[in-house]
């Protein structure tokens, strides 16, 4: 028999360990409505804006219940299965992505019961239908078996979809007491295992018969911290009484400290159903209010909030922490809705690829950085060299995984044989997998390439610098450096090399001379970012636009497109370095009269003392303060 908790307890009043303030729902959207059937259990996916749930829409019998999802706004409601009826049980219970990999864990009530993976990432026909009662079958893979009677009461998988953890009684119904305990393990190694039988156990709680259902189990309700290192359960503080309280775990071995402290006692509180977020904080269900609401808390057990005033349960957080969706019976039926969270604004942000280059930032970095108060991140994915983005994917996912809100941006270049469509397509390939959370993909207008670039003589070049000869051809040094001739010399400019002094020159791309054409390169990458389906944004300065548009807004010629560039949002418009607002000041946008050529560069500055970066552990990097309707 399953159950939910709220269905058979007498709401309680009580207090959680501090006060949260009046709660006020924000932007609350229903996305499901179904009048007559109901739908629980929601599950947001970390790669999409998909959100799976359970429900018995489409039952011809209004007890069996099937996975779905649909999308955040509620469009495309689709069914994912079709379980075989037992004639007793309810075919799925609950579901839940695992990481990235696009599959989900299916919890199936059938006969036995058995947490299953649903491999829907091999984009099976659906719906997917279910042939038989127990084990595997197509596209569903045995992870763990529940003995039977004792109850699989709770499941999770971290944010990278490679570790799971869970709770299992070890009771069988109707012993008491009902003793559960909680366990993890690596996702890899389940194959089929009894639930009991396979694991490291973190916690073990018990419950005493009372005044409930027996059998009502002592740990309900499991999450994994965004960097996999920590556990959070609800489990009962005091075997007397039916009260909940959340707890932390280290995955490797002992408490870490309780968030909850009114689970206990002849008054208890249902604190329970934890969903660790990826920003860091922790939603959970409770009806300390005398009804359920949702709330958060940090890890720490500060600032908790309440985010439902009219009744949730089951949470789950947007990929990018600005939402949290939750079942809800306000309406009679239960359904699913979303509400955005308050104190989620965007203010600090850092451009990190042009920083460490080819290195990957590690997840202690991104910690780090969001204890500075950093959301948001925006990795080069294009141009400036292979240095720059050959692990934008990993930098990008990193900054994802971690709660940290994405963007990509393309450096722009200008030679021939590099059309803005083609640039724009290397970045989406080297963003990868993480381009579904991407906020916006910049298009970068600033000198990287050699661009406008004189030669200089008896100059000290090195390896990679680049100028434009007087053909317009792109000139790189291909040797290790050296100094140049005293003498400008005469130009391979036909794919060859240049001997200049001590400099061997690489004749490597014909330089697009006309403004219009330049103009017109800018316009393309724009059209190619839109027919990705990702926002627009433009990164510049008044030189740097200036240089390749040729004030191109008073143009006759270029009035078309340059009136449309410039409607687009300008992520940054500073000086010199580029980089470096760290939130000090509100973002003030610039008057829409006003082009790009007006902007003399961004007046909140941060780093007043040249271009030093701010420390973040060993790396050095440099902040900015970006609007924060872009990553909306």
């Amino acid at each position: 028999m399953k159950f939910m908790i709220a269905a058979v307890i007498v709401f309680c009043a009580g207090l959680m360990s501090s006060q949260p303030t009046h709660a006020q729902e924000q932007e609350l959207t229903q996305i499901t409505n179904s009048p007559g059937e109901n739908a629980i259990h929601p599950s947001w996916s970390p790669n999409s804006n998909s959100i799976s749930f359970i429900t018995n829409r489409g039952s011809n019998n209004g007890r069996m219940m099937d996975v779905w999802s649909v999308a955040q706004d509620g469009s495309n409601p689709t069914r994912l299965t079709v379980f075989p009826d037992d004639g007793r049980d309810s075919g799925v219970w609950e579901a839940m992505w695992i990481g990235p990999t696009g599959d989900l864990v299916v919890y199936d009530v059938n006969d036995l019961y058995e947490w299953l993976r649903f491999q829907l990432s091999q984009n099976p026909p659906l719906p997917v239908q279910r042939n038989v009662f127990d084990g595997p079958s197509p596209y569903f893979e045995e992870l763990l078996v529940i003995p039977g009677g004792q109850g699989g009461d709770s499941f999770a998988v971290s944010q990278d979809g490679k570790s799971a953890g869970w709770s299992v009684r070890l009771t069988q119904n109707p012993v008491c007491p009902s003793v559960s305990n909680a366990v993890v393990s690596p996702l890899s190694v389940l194959d089929g295992q009894y639930a009991n039988g396979v694991g490291s156990v973190l916690a073990s709680s018990s419950l005493n018969c009372g005044d409930y259902f027996t059998g009502t189990p002592p740990i309900i309700g499991v999450s994994y911290s965004p960097d996999a290192s920590q556990f959070v359960l609800a489990q009962v503080p005091d075997p007397n009484y039916l009260g909940y309280d959340l707890e932390i775990y280290n995955t490797s071995g002992g408490l870490v400290r309780k968030l909850t402290n009114n689970g206990g006692g002849p008054n208890p509180v249902i604190n329970y159903n934890p969903s660790w977020g990826p920003d860091g904080r922790i939603a959970f269900a409770s009806n300390s209010s005398g009804q359920f609401q949702i709330y958060t808390i940090n890890a720490d057990g500060s600032n908790l909030t309440p985010v439902t005033t009219n009744g949730g349960d089951w949470p789950t957080w947007a990929p990018d922490s600005s939402r949290i969706a939750f079942e809800s019976t306000r309406g009679g039926n239960s359904e699913i809705y979303s509400v955005a969270l308050s104190g989620n604004a965007l203010g600090n942000g850092l451009d990190l690829s042009q920083v460490i280059g080819n290195q990957t930032a590690q997840d202690k970095f991104w910690m780090r950085a969001k204890n500075m108060g950093i959301d948001f991140a925006v990795v080069a994915a294009w141009g400036g060299g292979p240095r720059y983005y050959q692990q934008a994917e990993a930098n990008l996912l990193g900054a994802q995984r971690n709660g940290v809100a994405t963007a990509a941006y393309a450096l722009l270049n200008y030679f021939e044989d590099e059309t803005g469509s083609y640039q724009v397509g290397k970045a989406i390939e080297a963003a990868g997998s993480a381009k579904g959370q991407l906020k916006f993909m910049a298009v970068d207008v600033e000198y990287c390439c050699g661009e406008f670039v004189e030669w200089q003589r008896s100059y000290p070049y090195q390896q990679y610098d680049s100028i434009t000869d007087a053909s317009n051809h792109i000139q790189t040094v291909v040797s290790k450096g050296g100094i140049s001739g005293n003498t400008e010399p005469v130009w391979n400019d036909s794919g060859g090399v240049t001997q200049d002094g001590t400099v061997t020159w690489q004749d490597e791309h014909v330089f697009v001379a006309d403004p219009i054409g330049r103009v017109q390169r800018i316009s393309d990458a724009v059209a190619a970012i839109t027919a990705n389906n990702l926002k627009p944004v433009i990164y510049t300065t008044r030189r740097f636009w200036k240089g390749f548009a040729d004030n191109c807004n008073a143009n006759p010629k270029n009035s078309n497109n340059c009136s449309n560039l410039i409607a687009l949002p300008l992520w940054d418009a500073e000086p010199g370095c580029g980089d470096g607002i760290i939130g000090l000041t509100p973002f003030t946008e610039f008057p829409a009269t006003y082009g790009w050529d007006s902007r003399s560069g961004n007046q909140y500055h941060y780093l007043a003392s040249g271009c030093q970066g701010v420390a973040i552990g060993n790396v050095s990097v440099d902040l900015d303060y970006f609007d924060p309707k872009l990553f909306q």
